[in-house]
């Protein structure tokens, strides 16, 4: 008679994987170096020789926990468990170093998206800023043209046009920018001098607003600018363009307002560097009185004001206000890194240095040019494989390049980048004399294979 084996019981053979813990694993050493934790056995006559049994990446570590002479490493879903016979306590030193890691690792990604947050809040508001700046010019001008004795509704119809329909400017780290300009266009069309004045005022009345209420506690105080000074800046440029209205309708007793107007002023000087030549600026103010001149005279009161503005803030963004009003129909900054044309607005994601000040050391491991930009690598990832770009700065905006020893000092748009290497290899050799190649022939395409570092 024969009997059947005995299947084991499917429930008992299939145990869940996830769940499942490897057997403990006896070591004599531990070390972590390069950001690799390695745990070492003794092998050989007298167990004198040391071998890696397991090696396990820092950051990809998601709990480590030591229970006596035993410990625990959680990492991509599954946990390895280590022991050890050793008298002294090899493992409480371990835990201590890999979580001090882990933490400086997690405060560098928070500081990291911290610093995002900021860049990009700093370039949207300087894109309202600029935006704002050409709605308040084209709805004063409106105004003043109205104070003609014969208004010239061709030239009205010309700053309507400016208006476009509607403004929808979105952002995404504050509330969003919209305005509708179609009842002034139509007021100007039907040229009809009061509904042209009211809606003309609502406009202005609407950007005021907006900054107005703008939340303070809502923004990073360190940024330059920030709310405050937006709001600050939004509003003596409205006092500038009340005054100009003023001098055009024939208001001769201003002293009042152009006092307010320099108190501003200097507030903002104290606070944010913005310096205004305010005699500069009342004396252009007061040449209004010539007719014959007062377009002229009233954009060139603006640019005194605007010219402070763009040199108090471009060391931050390549965002200058200016004149031109462009918005046209709907504008997005979604992302806002990405570079548009007319009719939308444009950001860079990247504050520029002050002029002069040297920024902190930048280890790369390989650098290249291509398409007359260099660009700098450092090595990232498990045993360091990953290449990664640190940097990039166009050729034909190098203002100066020179190499001392492993390290590299690249001058761009005021500001000065230090790179160095730990390589054997000298990763900049050819570098400095490719770049200045490129500078001097101005050419438009690398004069040398790229450096690389091999």
């Amino acid at each position: 008679m024969r009997f059947k084996r005995k299947q084991p019981d499917e429930s008992e053979s299939q145990e869940n994987p996830s769940k499942k813990q490897q057997k403990s694993l006896e070591v004599a050493k531990v070390e972590v170096s390069d950001n690799i934790a390695k745990f070492f056995v003794a092998k050989g006559l007298g167990k004198k020789q040391l071998l890696v049994v397991r090696e396990i990446p820092v950051l990809e570590i998601e709990h480590i926990e030591k229970l006596g002479n035993e410990l625990s490493v959680t990492w991509k879903g599954a946990t390895d468990s280590f022991f050890t016979k050793e008298k002294t306590d090899i493992f409480g030193k371990l835990v201590d170093q890999i979580n001090g890691i882990l933490e400086d690792q997690r405060k560098t990604k928070e500081n990291n998206e911290n610093n995002e947050k900021a860049s990009l809040r700093r370039n949207e508001l300087l894109a309202i800023i600029n935006t704002s700046i050409g709605i308040i010019d084209q709805s004063f001008n409106v105004l003043i043209g109205l104070q003609e004795k014969r208004i010239n509704w061709q030239q009205l119809e010309g700053f309507a046009n400016g208006f476009g329909e509607n403004l929808s400017f979105t952002v995404q780290t504050m509330p969003p920018l919209n305005l509708g300009f179609s009842k002034i266009a139509y007021a100007i069309k039907s040229q009809i001098p009061k509904e042209t004045s009211n809606e003309a005022f609502s406009i202005l009345e609407a950007v005021y607003e907006y900054f107005n209420g703008l939340n303070l506690d809502d923004d990073p105080k360190e940024n330059n600018p920030n709310f405050h000074d937006a709001k600050s800046v939004i509003l003596a440029y409205f006092m500038l363009n009340d005054l100009l209205l003023g001098k055009v309708v024939g208001d001769k007793e201003n002293n009042e307002e152009i006092s307010q107007l320099e108190s501003v002023l200097q507030n903002l000087a104290a606070e944010t560097n913005f310096k205004v030549n305010i005699d500069e600026l009342k004396g252009s103010i007061d040449k209004i009185d010539v007719a014959s001149n007062r377009e002229n005279v009233i954009e060139r009161s603006r640019e005194i004001f605007k010219q402070h503005l763009k040199q108090q803030l471009k060391h931050n963004e390549t965002l200058l206000i200016t004149n031109q009003f462009f918005p046209k129909s709907e504008v997005s900054t979604q992302p806002v890194t990405e570079q548009v044309s007319k009719g939308e607005v444009t950001t860079e994601p990247e504050p520029i240095p002050k002029s002069g000040k040297k920024q902190k050391g930048i280890q790369v491991s390989k650098v290249e040019v291509s398409d007359n930009m260099v660009r700098f690598f450092a090595a990232k990832g498990f045993r360091k494989k990953q290449w990664i770009v640190v940097k990039e700065i166009p050729i034909l905006e190098i203002e100066h390049i020179e190499k001392f020893g492993n390290e590299v000092s690249v001058t761009w748009k005021g500001g000065t980048y230090t790179f160095f290497s730990k390589e054997k290899t000298d990763v900049f050799r050819k570098l400095v004399d490719q770049v200045n190649g490129i500078l001097e022939g101005g050419s438009t395409e690398p004069a040398a294979p790229p450096t690389n570092g091999t």
